[in-house]
């Protein structure tokens, strides 16, 4: 019974994915994921028993494998969106430890790209020389140092530098920062374009 069901819903997920395969393009690898795990159970369920000491082996096998798939972040991260909704769907709000998740990102500034890419160091290491330098982690000689280059985005240009905010033990920090390369769309967001939280603003 519940392996026809497992069928039938894993022929409908493939034939939604060949009849509009774009809009669920970059779910691939994650629906991957589930139907080989639904796959997996509708075979042990429908798998007959007694064939042979072997094949029980086998199927037995199976059903260890599947039980020691961890969901464990899956569960936690569901129940915690599901928590949200619901919340939002009894008041109408966000609970205030989610805003703070939510925090908006608020414009620091501009960075001006004219190499298509962006270092990040501290100033106190900016005489070493890292043109040469790929763009990944890199060691700096003297110690236990290192910088971060990256390619930027679509190359030169200025490009929206972000930081959020948070309460800690020290008062209000920033708490991270980032750099607006393109945007939702993969798209060149320049510096002067509006950014979401300039969007929410309006």
């Amino acid at each position: 019974m519940i392996g026809d069901i497992l069928s039938d819903a894993i022929n409908d997920i493939h034939d939604c994915q060949h009849d509009v395969p774009d809009f669920y393009a970059d779910l691939g690898d994650e629906i991957a994921i589930v139907t080989t795990v639904m796959e997996a159970l509708r075979l042990y369920l429908d798998s007959p028993h007694g064939l042979s000491d072997e094949h029980g082996r086998l199927v037995e096998d199976l059903r260890l494998t599947i039980a020691k798939v961890d969901v464990g972040e899956v569960q936690a991260a569901r129940d915690r969106l599901q928590f949200v909704d619901d919340l939002r769907e009894e008041t109408g709000s966000i609970p205030a430890s989610e805003q703070d998740r939510q925090a908006i990102w608020e414009p620091l500034g501009f960075v001006t790209i004219d190499t298509a890419r962006m270092l990040l160091v501290d100033p106190v290491h900016t005489q070493q020389r890292f043109q040469d330098a790929g763009e990944e982690q890199i060691p700096i000689p003297g110690g236990d140092f290192s910088a971060v280059q990256v390619g930027t985005g679509m190359g030169d240009g200025r490009y929206r530098v972000e930081g959020r905010f948070m309460e800690s033990v020290f008062g209000r920090r920033l708490g991270e920062i980032r750099v607006r390369f393109l945007d939702d769309s993969g798209m060149w967001l320049g510096a002067d374009a509006p950014s979401k939280a300039d969007e929410n603003k309006e």
